[in-house]
């Protein structure tokens, strides 16, 4: 017996459904069978993107593919968007970023790759287990990019806090954008290093790694410009005095991991 639209229940939120989609919470009104089709869905939704539905009709939302292409051509409107208010349209930062960490690991576990970001070799004077720390480091640049978030996001809520009423929470979420490009580019950088056959020690690919940091310098210089609305001396002034804050904290903390490391190697 079919069902009337009257008794018809969202089975998500137990409102009433008269059409295709509940008006309340959006859930398409239909089978509870998971099937090929669901995964299917569920994957197009997470990479490509989906409609949220509404009583005012379906709204567009970005999966991650569209939401970091969109950060890539227009950094500057998709943070503003997203810290104006339209968070349900992409991505949210961190699961981007953790999907980004995710799929990229993937990708090169599958490739027999480390992931390379550029960094220059260790001196083999170090001592052994401080060696193991840094070459840890140096092979896990997915883990030393969100290590950075929350120190750039302190540095850079000091060094604007006269021409800004952006919270340190804003700031980390901009960090969140920018970790996942930083993983991004890691990422082809260390396939077109082992694609072309360069010498992972080598000025080649210590030059490609000097332009992701170009380039990640630049995309802050770009967000911070349009959101903060100074110069671009400003702001690049300000992104410079920024990223050396947060690079002396980032190297205070490794060094007392250093220290503890090898204390509690002596004991």
């Amino acid at each position: 017996m079919k069902e009337k639209p009257s008794e018809r229940l969202c089975r998500n939120c137990g409102s009433p459904v008269g059409e295709r989609y509940c008006p309340r919470c959006g859930q398409e009104y239909g089978s509870t069978r998971i099937t090929w089709r669901t995964l299917y869905d569920e994957m197009v939704s997470l990479l490509i993107g989906d409609s949220l539905f509404s009583e005012t009709g379906a709204i567009p939302r970005y999966g991650m593919l569209q939401t970091l292409w969109r950060f890539v051509r227009h950094p500057a409107v998709t943070v503003g968007e997203f810290i104006a208010g339209k968070q349900r349209k992409y991505v949210p930062p961190l699961t981007l970023l953790l999907l980004v960490c995710t799929l990229c690991l993937l990708t090169l576990t599958g490739l027999g790759y480390e992931l390379l970001d550029g960094s220059a070799a260790a001196e083999e004077e170090i001592d052994t287990m401080i060696f193991s720390l840094f070459g840890f480091m140096n092979s896990h640049i997915e883990i030393i990019a969100l290590l950075n978030v929350p120190w750039l996001a302190l540095a850079y809520r000091w060094v604007f806090r006269s021409r800004s009423q952006l919270r340190y929470m804003e700031y980390f979420y901009i960090g969140l954008y920018l970790a996942s490009l930083h993983i991004l580019l890691a990422t082809l950088l260390t396939i077109l290093t082992h694609a072309c056959g360069f010498d992972p020690d080598g000025m080649p690919q210590f030059w490609l790694g000097r332009i992701i940091t170009v380039t990640l310098c630049v995309y802050n210089v770009v967000i911070i410009r349009n959101l903060l609305k100074i110069d671009w001396t400003r702001s690049l002034a300000g992104c410079l005095l920024g990223q050396l804050i947060a690079a002396v904290l980032s190297l205070t903390v490794i060094s007392l991991i250093v220290t503890v490391w090898e204390i509690a190697a002596e004991i």
